[in-house]
């Protein structure tokens, strides 16, 4: 598997992760 895209695979579902949070904090 390529490193680079489950990096940045992790990363975007921690964005997603964070945003969630914040939206469901309102």
């Amino acid at each position: 598997m390529d490193m680079t895209l489950f990096v940045r695979k992790k990363s975007l579902e921690k964005i997603i992760y964070t945003c969630s949070i914040n939206f469901y904090s309102y």
